[in-house]
This record gives structure tokens, C-alpha cells and sequence, in this order.
């Protein structure tokens, strides 16, 4: 109640010059175990009670201020927005198959059915009803789920991530799949991370969800973190995060054109180097250094680097030259 009350005041205040609005980033971190790390999470056993409690209070607080949104906004927008899950199997095998289905039924057609009045997967309810998950739903809370829409799907894309169904211990909760049956994809390239290179990923993020909704969709996080350091005087050339932008930005051009599906944008992360989201300054995803260290803040320069003066020419371009 407390946070609806916060989202209300910002919509009506800011509503005259914002006009597309998200209310939680990367909402599916909280039906993963990242929940406790984020949602303020003190003390207890961070059962999957406690992860479906937390992320179910967070989709109906978003569902609350959407439809208040739709109930008194004309030209105010909202959608969903996730850390998309785009999951191979490792092989061909039924189990990989169905493994890889099930992440991506969790942790994107979850979150995205709620946030457009179809409610959450049954699948979801079927698992949580044979586990006995209590997490707090109310028959107000299902009335009000009932009235859901979004007007975009949002969502984050750095890469995509392969299952192995054998690591997976018996029963264990598809929302922790990853925590177990993360294997390397020996087809693409990756960062020094371990995050894959795969802007076809992208491109399937983007049709995918498209195809399945049928309403906008709007990539609001993409890019690749390298570690990179400045000598004081020369450019730092970035073509490896030039080569990754160009590279999925054609593959959303792909989907626009070739597949057929409606994006609004697309925003690179980011603009300048920052803290990355575990507090590391040396992951650098920007097109503008900041001339400090994790330990050492130097002078915080701003550097503009290679990639900065290429996404200069690909907007003024409006990405025709890609």
C-alpha cells in the first residue's frame, strides 16, 4: 500500500512530461534468488515461500499503479519490464529441451502474462499449488489482476545462457534452474565474464515475445562489459562494444523488418561507465570513460571513447547505414 502510494504521487506529478513508465527493473529478479539480495530481504530461510511472497506483493503493486495509470491517463504508457531469460538446452535431449522451456516460462512468460491481464502461468500455479507454496494471493489481488494491460513489454538483453537438465538437483524449483545448470555455450564467443555474445538471441528475444503478445516491445538495456583502462592521452578504441552494438542492432532490425514485430527504441547500457550492478567499476558499459578505479576515484574525468562518436553518426543516421 505504502509503495502504491509513492507510485501514485510520482505518475500524477511527473505524468505531464513522462510519458512511458516502468515500475520495477528487471522484475524477474524477483522470482529468482536475487530477490534477497534486492528487495531489502533481513533475515529468514529465503525459502521459495518467502521468493513467491515478495515477487507476488511486487507484481500486484505493479498491476496496481498500471491500472490506475489506464484508469485516469490518456497518453501515459506502461509495460512490464525483465532481465530476459533467453535459454538453449545444452543438447537435443527431451530433458535440455524441457528444462530450457520451463526457465523461460518462469522467469519472461510469467511476468509478462501477469503484467497483461492473463494472469500468472498456470504452470506456475500448478507448481506452486503441489509444493503447497503459501504466497499471500488474495481474491482482491486476482480481481484486480484481472484488469491488467500493458502498452509495451520492456526488457534487459546482454546475452543468452545454455541449461544442462543433469546438473539440475531432483526437485528443485525451475526458478533456480540457472543456480545449478548453467553449462558454457561452445558456439559463441563471450566476454571476459563469461557473458555470450549472441545477437541472434536478441533478435528471438524481440520476435518471441512479440509474436506471443502482439503489443510493442522495447529493449531498454543492451550492451557488453569489458575491462578497459586510459593512459591519460589516447582514445580508448572500443570496437569490440562497437562490433557487439552494430551486431544487435541489426538483429532487431531483423526482427522489424524481416519478422514482422513492432519495437518503440532501443537504449544501450549505458551512456558512461558506472558501478556495474555487484559494485564493480572495472565492468565498463559505457561510450564514455570515467576516469577512476574501484578504489581509487582519480580525477572522474570524462573520456569520450571510440564507440562514443560511433553511436553519434548511427543516430544522426536514425541506424540507416547499419
Amino acid at each position: 500500500d505504502a509503495f502504491v502510494r509513492f507510485g501514485k504521487k510520482m505518475i500524477d506529478h511527473f505524468s505531464d512530461r513522462v510519458k512511458y513508465w516502468i515500475i520495477f527493473n528487471e522484475h524477474n529478479l524477483y522470482f529468482q534468488d536475487e530477490v534477497f539480495n534486492i528487495s531489502g530481504y533481513k533475515k529468514g530461510d529465503k525459502t521459495l515461500d518467502d521468493m513467491y511472497t515478495i515477487f507476488h506483493h511486487t507484481m500486484i503493486s505493479h498491476i496496481r499503479l498500471a491500472n490506475y495509470i489506464h484508469e485516469k491517463y490518456d497518453d501515459v504508457k506502461i509495460g512490464g519490464m525483465l532481465a530476459f531469460q533467453q535459454i538453449y538446452p545444452e543438447t537435443s535431449k527431451s530433458t535440455d529441451v524441457w528444462a530450457a522451456k520451463q526457465i523461460q516460462e518462469f522467469l519472461n512468460f510469467n511476468i509478462y502474462d501477469a503484467d497483461t491481464g492473463r494472469g500468472y502461468s498456470p504452470e506456475v500455479m500448478q507448481y506452486a499449488k503441489d509444493h503447497n507454496i503459501s504466497w499471500d494471493i488474495t481474491e482482491d489481488d486476482k480481481e484486480e489482476m484481472k484488469k491488467a494491460k500493458a502498452d509495451f513489454l520492456a526488457f534487459s538483453y546482454y546475452s543468452s545462457w545454455t541449461v544442462s537438465a543433469d546438473k539440475i538437483p531432483a526437485d528443485v524449483a525451475p526458478n533456480r534452474y540457472m543456480n545449478y545448470g548453467g553449462v558454457e555455450n561452445k558456439y559463441l564467443k563471450t566476454n571476459a565474464w563469461g557473458w555470450t555474445i549472441d545477437p541472434l538471441g536478441f533478435r528471438n528475444a524481440i520476435t518471441t515475445m512479440y509474436n506471443h503478445y502482439k503489443i510493442p516491445v522495447f529493449p531498454i538495456e543492451n550492451g557488453i562489459g569489458l575491462k578497459e583502462t586510459w593512459d591519460g592521452e589516447h582514445m580508448i578504441e572500443d570496437d569490440e562494444r562497437i562490433a557487439y552494438h552494430e551486431e544487435h542492432i541489426k538483429a532487431m532490425k531483423d526482427a522489424m523488418f524481416l519478422d514482422g514485430a513492432k519495437v518503440l527504441g532501443y537504449l544501450g547500457w549505458g551512456l558512461i561507465d558506472i558501478p556495474s550492478s555487484h559494485a564493480d567499476m572495472e565492468k565498463r558499459y559505457g561510450a564514455v570513460y570515467v576516469n577512476r578505479s574501484n578504489h581509487d576515484l582519480k580525477d572522474l574525468k570524462r573520456v569520450p571513447k571510440k564507440s562514443f562518436y560511433w553511436f553519434q553518426k548511427v543516430l544522426k543516421d536514425n541506424g540507416d547505414e547499419i
